[in-house]
């Protein structure tokens, strides 16, 4: 699948086996302020279904609060070079039936993302204190 007017490349792949999926410790990895239970868990896909629409991740609709916060435990140490988050557009407002935006099916991509790394004592107090 070829992308152009980006400064991101699709047709890299994972032939050198960079991966880190398999060092995910699946059974700890959590989301906070996810809107179904277990979504931030099913979106750690292999690199070949990095591209896929479903599962899907997004704030409660019915929440003033936007933010997630992940954690990522890894089963031995490991050194990060990139992360790939994928959206469908950074406003993406699908229609109803009538031509009217449907607010309540309407997401975001991210509009920043934090590391913080070795910390397993994160809240979203305690990430916006580490910010400053």
């Amino acid at each position: 699948m070829a992308c152009t007017g980006h400064s991101h490349d699709y047709e890299d792949e994972d032939q050198l086996g960079l991966s880190l999926q398999r060092y995910i410790d699946m059974p700890r990895v959590y989301c906070l302020n996810e809107h179904t239970t277990n979504a931030g868990q099913s979106i750690l896909k292999p690199f070949e279904d990095r591209l896929t629409v479903h599962p899907s991740l997004q704030s409660p609709r019915d929440d003033d609060d936007i933010e997630l916060l992940f954690h990522i435990p890894f089963s031995e140490a490991v050194t990060i070079r990139n992360i790939c988050v994928h959206s469908r557009a950074s406003i993406y407002a699908p229609q109803s039936s009538d031509g009217t935006i449907d607010r309540d099916r309407a997401t975001s991509a991210p509009f920043s993302v934090k590391v913080f790394a070795n910390r397993s004592d994160l809240d979203f107090d305690t990430a916006r204190d580490l910010e400053g």
